[in-house]
């Protein structure tokens, strides 16, 4: 909480969601943390298909004139494509006459704390500044000291890459066990244990397990750098990996089951796109409710997290058919004795210690 407090004391803090709000208001607003100086943040973007959409450039183009004073800090923290924060301050320039680091302070510093972590972490992981100018990196700096972590002055287009390529790791690191998990149904082997032979004592192993991987940014981040990439269709390859795990897992689910879905009970347990979280934002579990849909079965589905969309367990359980664990959470660990013993459990992150991708209830034990 002493963050909180310390934040807290800053003069002129607005909560907002919208940047035109911001340059409209001319007053502070930051994502994910409290400003102290006059501050218009941009805003995520929008992605259609592998295509970028800037709309907030338009709604800045039409509000350059809430630029009014010429010492002001203009940032931003979300994912934008590289290049962006050096435009942002050459438009500026262009239709006000402000020069960025002089006049105008213009930074992008990347968020990147993790979901229900921002406590933890924006008080412990270094703070990425890029400045246009040498003037702006300090304003940024000014700003984020409060929370006592280390900061890193860079160039914009180097925090803007820093932070799209912080998450195409994770998204392509997230890839490779879902690729495994569909070979091993290919052969008929059985993943976690292929995973455990890969990692066992092996000091170059390390691959995690398979599971829904997508989220607000995850699904999105790779887009900036498939746009002009010149290895293209290289992250277009990763997304589609993630993508199809939920057709991977309904395919799976028609083969064992007699081929087909119609008039079947199916239980998707987990909304959200994370653990422990209540974030369903881009969730895949909504494209795998979707493909069960298109297969005429009945789904029924639970999130201890996400009430609002969920029915009580016992009743997304009660004559199931099938059980389907969508998203990791705690809450399902211990599971199995609660899955009725006739449905098939399909467990691709191995929550409940199955330690099979599909498996009927009946045939496992609890641990």
């Amino acid at each position: 909480m002493a963050v909180l407090e310390r934040a807290v004391g800053l003069r002129n803090a607005v909560f907002g969601k919208k940047a035109d709000r911001a340059v409209e208001c001319n007053t502070n607003r930051f994502i994910g943390a409290l400003s102290r100086q006059k501050f218009a943040g941009l805003g995520e973007v929008q992605v259609r298909g592998a295509r970028v959409r800037l709309g907030w450039r338009r709604q800045l183009r039409g509000r350059v004139g809430g630029f009014a004073n010429r010492v002001e800090l203009r940032g931003c923290v979300s994912t934008v494509a590289p290049g962006t924060t050096d435009w942002l301050a050459g438009y500026v320039e262009q239709r006000r006459g402000f020069t960025a680091g002089e006049d105008i302070f213009v930074s992008h510093v990347p968020e990147r704390i993790a979901a229900n972590r921002f406590l933890e972490e924006i008080s412990t992981l270094p703070c990425i500044v890029g400045g246009v100018g040498t003037g702006s990196g300090a304003k940024a700096a000014d700003l984020f000291e409060v929370f006592g972590t280390e900061i890193v002055q860079t160039t914009p287009v180097q925090a803007e890459l820093a932070k799209i390529w912080t998450n195409i790791f994770r998204y392509a690191t997230f890839a490779l066990p879902n690729l495994l998990m569909m070979n091993c149904e290919q052969y008929g082997a059985n993943v976690f244990e292929v995973i455990d032979l890969i990692n066992r004592d092996y000091p170059r192993g390390g691959i995690g397990r398979p599971g829904l991987t997508a989220g607000i940014c995850l699904r999105k981040d790779f887009t900036f750098s498939e746009e002009r990439s010149s290895a293209p269709g290289m992250l277009l390859a990763v997304s589609r990996v993630h993508e199809s795990v939920p057709l991977f897992l309904v395919e799976g689910l028609k083969r064992r089951l007699g081929g087909s879905l119609r008039d079947r009970k199916v239980a998707v347990l987990g909304l959200s796109f994370k653990r422990d979280s209540d974030d369903a934002r881009d969730s895949l579990s909504y494209k795998l409710i979707r493909l069960l849909e298109r297969e005429l079965a009945h789904v029924s589905r639970h999130d201890p997290f996400v009430p609002a969309e969920s029915e009580p367990l016992d009743t997304a359980l009660a004559g199931a058919d099938a059980v389907v664990i969508a998203t990791n959470h705690s809450a399902y660990e211990g599971l199995l004795p609660q899955v009725p013993k006739s449905a098939l459990l399909v467990d691709p992150w191995n929550v409940t210690g199955s330690a099979q991708v599909f498996a009927y209830a009946d045939e496992l034990v609890s641990t």
